[in-house]
Protein backbone atom coordinates (compact mmCIF):
# COMPACT_ATOMS: atom_id res chain seq x y z
CA UNK A 1 0.00 0.00 0.00
CA UNK A 2 1.15 3.71 -0.55
CA UNK A 3 0.43 4.65 2.92
CA UNK A 4 2.94 1.82 4.14
CA UNK A 5 5.83 2.68 1.25
CA UNK A 6 5.31 6.34 2.34
CA UNK A 7 5.97 5.56 6.11
CA UNK A 8 9.17 3.81 5.25
CA UNK A 9 10.43 6.08 3.14
CA UNK A 10 10.14 8.66 5.29
CA UNK A 11 11.87 6.98 8.28
CA UNK A 12 15.15 7.56 8.42
CA UNK A 13 14.04 11.26 8.41
CA UNK A 14 12.91 11.47 12.25
CA UNK A 15 9.80 10.31 14.30
CA UNK A 16 6.80 9.19 11.65
CA UNK A 17 3.49 8.84 13.11
CA UNK A 18 0.64 7.19 10.92
CA UNK A 19 -2.83 9.11 11.60
CA UNK A 20 -5.24 8.24 8.72
CA UNK A 21 -8.53 7.59 7.93
CA UNK A 22 -9.92 3.64 8.29
CA UNK A 23 -11.46 2.69 5.13
CA UNK A 24 -11.09 4.34 1.66
CA UNK A 25 -12.15 7.61 1.48
CA UNK A 26 -11.12 8.69 -2.50
CA UNK A 27 -13.24 11.48 -3.51
CA UNK A 28 -14.14 12.78 -0.16
CA UNK A 29 -12.42 16.27 -1.01
CA UNK A 30 -11.99 18.55 2.29
CA UNK A 31 -14.89 17.45 4.02
CA UNK A 32 -15.51 17.18 7.58
CA UNK A 33 -17.61 14.97 9.62
CA UNK A 34 -19.77 17.50 11.37
CA UNK A 35 -22.94 15.16 12.01
CA UNK A 36 -20.96 12.13 13.02
CA UNK A 37 -18.93 10.99 16.06
CA UNK A 38 -15.35 10.13 15.45
CA UNK A 39 -13.77 7.33 16.79
CA UNK A 40 -9.94 7.07 16.92
CA UNK A 41 -8.27 3.56 17.22
CA UNK A 42 -4.80 3.37 18.36
CA UNK A 43 -3.22 0.56 16.26
CA UNK A 44 -0.01 0.92 18.38
CA UNK A 45 2.50 4.15 19.63
CA UNK A 46 2.71 5.40 16.11
CA UNK A 47 -0.30 4.66 14.42
CA UNK A 48 -4.01 5.35 14.36
CA UNK A 49 -6.86 5.25 12.41
CA UNK A 50 -9.82 7.71 12.20
CA UNK A 51 -13.29 6.62 11.13
CA UNK A 52 -13.34 10.20 9.47
CA UNK A 53 -12.06 11.93 6.42
CA UNK A 54 -8.65 12.89 5.64
CA UNK A 55 -9.35 16.25 6.66
CA UNK A 56 -10.81 14.87 9.45
CA UNK A 57 -7.12 12.80 10.21
CA UNK A 58 -5.44 15.54 10.05
CA UNK A 59 -7.74 17.56 12.60
CA UNK A 60 -7.52 14.79 14.80
CA UNK A 61 -4.02 14.63 14.86
CA UNK A 62 -3.31 17.87 15.13
CA UNK A 63 -5.55 18.59 18.53
CA UNK A 64 -6.27 14.88 19.69
CA UNK A 65 -3.58 12.23 18.81
CA UNK A 66 0.23 13.87 18.07
CA UNK A 67 1.68 14.52 21.69
CA UNK A 68 3.30 17.99 19.31
CA UNK A 69 2.43 19.20 16.72
CA UNK A 70 4.55 17.68 13.45
CA UNK A 71 6.86 19.75 11.61
CA UNK A 72 5.35 18.28 8.48
CA UNK A 73 2.22 16.68 6.98
CA UNK A 74 2.68 14.30 4.36
CA UNK A 75 -0.61 12.78 2.47
CA UNK A 76 -0.19 9.60 0.24
CA UNK A 77 0.45 7.56 -1.64
CA UNK A 78 -2.05 7.76 -3.67
CA UNK A 79 -2.74 5.03 -6.56
CA UNK A 80 -3.68 7.23 -9.44
CA UNK A 81 -2.57 10.77 -10.16
CA UNK A 82 -4.48 13.85 -8.60
CA UNK A 83 -4.37 16.34 -11.76
CA UNK A 84 -6.70 19.12 -13.09
CA UNK A 85 -9.70 19.44 -11.68
CA UNK A 86 -9.34 16.03 -9.83
CA UNK A 87 -7.88 17.98 -7.17
CA UNK A 88 -10.95 19.67 -6.03
CA UNK A 89 -12.48 16.08 -5.55
CA UNK A 90 -9.48 14.48 -3.95
CA UNK A 91 -8.65 13.34 -0.15
CA UNK A 92 -5.06 12.94 -0.64
CA UNK A 93 -4.86 16.70 -1.59
CA UNK A 94 -7.48 17.75 0.91
CA UNK A 95 -5.60 16.53 3.88
CA UNK A 96 -2.18 18.46 2.91
CA UNK A 97 -4.49 21.80 1.93
CA UNK A 98 -5.69 20.60 5.43
CA UNK A 99 -2.46 21.27 6.86
CA UNK A 100 -2.02 24.26 5.34
CA UNK A 101 -4.95 25.62 7.25
CA UNK A 102 -3.52 25.15 10.63
CA UNK A 103 -0.32 26.19 9.63
CA UNK A 104 1.68 23.09 9.06
CA UNK A 105 3.73 22.44 5.66
CA UNK A 106 2.53 19.78 3.84
CA UNK A 107 2.68 18.41 0.66
CA UNK A 108 0.45 15.68 -1.71
CA UNK A 109 1.97 12.79 -3.41
CA UNK A 110 0.37 10.41 -6.25
CA UNK A 111 1.49 7.85 -8.41
CA UNK A 112 0.12 8.53 -11.47
CA UNK A 113 -1.00 4.96 -12.57
CA UNK A 114 -3.27 2.54 -11.32
CA UNK A 115 -1.70 -0.19 -12.87
CA UNK A 116 1.89 -2.14 -11.79
CA UNK A 117 2.10 -0.19 -8.70
CA UNK A 118 5.24 0.08 -7.77
CA UNK A 119 5.72 3.30 -4.83
CA UNK A 120 9.21 2.82 -4.51
CA UNK A 121 10.26 5.96 -6.37
CA UNK A 122 7.49 8.19 -5.23
CA UNK A 123 8.40 7.14 -1.50
CA UNK A 124 11.91 8.12 -2.64
CA UNK A 125 10.75 11.46 -3.94
CA UNK A 126 8.77 12.10 -0.66
CA UNK A 127 11.53 11.28 0.90
CA UNK A 128 14.03 14.12 -0.77
CA UNK A 129 11.34 16.73 -0.53
CA UNK A 130 10.42 15.88 3.10
CA UNK A 131 14.16 16.58 3.60
CA UNK A 132 13.86 20.11 1.94
CA UNK A 133 11.30 21.06 3.19
CA UNK A 134 12.10 20.65 7.17
CA UNK A 135 15.49 22.36 5.89
CA UNK A 136 13.67 25.04 4.55
CA UNK A 137 10.46 25.33 5.05
CA UNK A 138 7.31 26.59 2.66
CA UNK A 139 5.34 29.63 2.13
CA UNK A 140 2.67 30.07 5.11
CA UNK A 141 -0.39 28.69 3.93
CA UNK A 142 1.41 26.85 1.06
CA UNK A 143 1.31 23.60 0.54
CA UNK A 144 2.56 21.30 -2.78
CA UNK A 145 0.80 18.69 -4.39
CA UNK A 146 3.20 15.85 -6.51
CA UNK A 147 2.23 13.67 -9.13
CA UNK A 148 5.21 10.88 -10.07
CA UNK A 149 5.18 8.86 -13.01
CA UNK A 150 5.20 5.41 -13.73
CA UNK A 151 8.67 3.83 -14.60
CA UNK A 152 11.95 5.47 -15.26
CA UNK A 153 11.59 9.18 -13.64
CA UNK A 154 13.94 11.70 -15.67
CA UNK A 155 13.27 15.06 -13.59
CA UNK A 156 11.05 17.23 -11.47
CA UNK A 157 9.05 20.38 -13.24
CA UNK A 158 7.34 23.15 -11.21
CA UNK A 159 4.17 23.24 -12.73
CA UNK A 160 0.87 25.26 -13.10
CA UNK A 161 -2.79 23.56 -12.02
CA UNK A 162 -4.67 22.63 -15.36
CA UNK A 163 -7.57 23.46 -16.43
CA UNK A 164 -8.75 20.41 -18.07
CA UNK A 165 -12.36 19.42 -17.93
CA UNK A 166 -13.85 15.90 -17.71
CA UNK A 167 -16.76 14.18 -17.98
CA UNK A 168 -18.67 11.96 -15.15
CA UNK A 169 -19.44 8.74 -15.95
CA UNK A 170 -22.69 7.45 -14.56
CA UNK A 171 -23.86 3.98 -14.71
CA UNK A 172 -27.72 3.29 -14.27
CA UNK A 173 -28.95 0.48 -12.78
CA UNK A 174 -32.50 -0.87 -11.80
CA UNK A 175 -32.43 -2.77 -8.19
CA UNK A 176 -34.51 -5.66 -8.03
CA UNK A 177 -37.27 -3.51 -6.82
CA UNK A 178 -37.36 -1.39 -9.43
CA UNK A 179 -35.39 1.72 -8.09
CA UNK A 180 -33.38 3.23 -10.07
CA UNK A 181 -29.74 3.77 -9.17
CA UNK A 182 -26.63 5.90 -10.81
CA UNK A 183 -23.00 4.87 -10.04
CA UNK A 184 -20.91 7.62 -10.27
CA UNK A 185 -17.26 7.45 -11.30
CA UNK A 186 -14.73 9.72 -12.73
CA UNK A 187 -11.65 8.91 -15.80
CA UNK A 188 -8.47 8.17 -14.90
CA UNK A 189 -5.79 11.28 -15.44
CA UNK A 190 -2.83 10.07 -16.26
CA UNK A 191 0.84 11.81 -16.09
CA UNK A 192 2.07 12.29 -19.94
CA UNK A 193 5.56 12.56 -19.19
CA UNK A 194 8.78 11.03 -17.19
CA UNK A 195 8.70 14.01 -15.00
CA UNK A 196 7.90 14.39 -11.53
CA UNK A 197 5.01 17.48 -11.85
CA UNK A 198 4.69 19.32 -8.60
CA UNK A 199 1.62 21.97 -8.43
CA UNK A 200 0.72 24.17 -5.33
CA UNK A 201 -3.04 23.97 -5.19
CA UNK A 202 -3.83 25.92 -2.21
CA UNK A 203 -2.50 29.29 -0.71
CA UNK A 204 -3.15 31.85 1.23
CA UNK A 205 -0.47 33.88 0.87
CA UNK A 206 -1.92 37.50 -0.56
CA UNK A 207 -0.81 39.18 -3.40
CA UNK A 208 1.72 42.38 -3.01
Amino acid sequence: MGIKALEQGLAPLGEVSVVAPDKEMSATSQSISLHTPLRIHRVDDRRYAVSGTPADAVILGLYHILPQRPDLVVSGINPGGNLGENVFYSGTVAAAMEAALHGVPGFAISLATRKYLDFSAAAAFAAELATQILAEGLAPGVCLNVNVPRGEVRGVRMTRQSQKLSQNVSANKRTRAGARTIGLMRPSSWATSNRIRIMAPFSRTKSP
